[in-house]
């Protein structure tokens, strides 16, 4: 059995296990959001004076500008600083692309693979990215059987390759935005890109 078909999506219970990324399409840390940081997702949701959040640069130029721009929101810019440095040391990137927002419709409403190394999302509220393991994955986007999408829940952090670092052996990972339908289900992204291609 190679190894696309023993894991090409990793399961874990814990973000330090992203380094699973070398040996796979994509790892998904299941975790479960903090009450303390649910209230800081909920105030910020709230203000009207939140702008997202699109910047570049390298981990300390980053980490700067997150502890600045959200301020307000202490618990939250320390775990986004977090997700971040976990991804700095297992895509060994030199620059990442950082974009923090906030969602009320579907944003990639089919299923794609990105033209990027590597990927990183993690939606802190409202209805998390659906995606289809490469192993169920058939030839065209159009044939995906919905018993195979896999959905995630909030707090949920998906590491992923592109069509940059893809192999035969761990291709891209196909994936979409969710549908968006209620207030309830808006939602707050932080997605981060290795700094190899423009803005998609």
């Amino acid at each position: 059995m190679n190894k696309q078909s023993k894991e090409c999506v990793a399961i874990r219970n814990s973000i330090d296990s992203m380094s699973a990324i070398r040996e796979s399409s994509a790892v998904v840390c299941e975790r479960n959001i903090s009450q303390l940081l649910r209230i800081e997702i909920e105030y910020l949701m709230s203000d009207s004076y939140f702008d997202d959040i699109k910047i570049s640069g390298t981990f300390k130029e980053l980490k700067q500008s997150l502890e600045s721009m959200l301020s307000k929101w202490p618990c939250l810019s320390e775990d986004i600083i977090q997700l971040l440095q976990l991804f700095f040391e297992n895509t060994a990137t030199d620059s990442v692309r950082l974009s923090f927002f906030t969602l009320q419709s579907g944003m990639c409403r089919k299923f794609h693979t990105d033209v990027t190394d590597y990927r990183l999302l993690c939606t802190y509220r409202g209805v998390g990215t659906d995606f289809v393991s490469p192993a169920a994955q058939p030839k065209s986007p159009k044939e995906i059987n919905e018993s195979n999408v896999q959905s995630l829940t909030e707090g949920d952090v998906l590491l992923f390759r592109g069509a940059m670092s893809a192999t035969e052996e761990f291709p891209p990972l196909l994936h979409k935005s969710p549908e968006v339908t209620t207030p309830k289900e808006h939602r707050l992204v932080l997605r981060l890109d290795t700094n190899t291609t423009v803005w998609n």
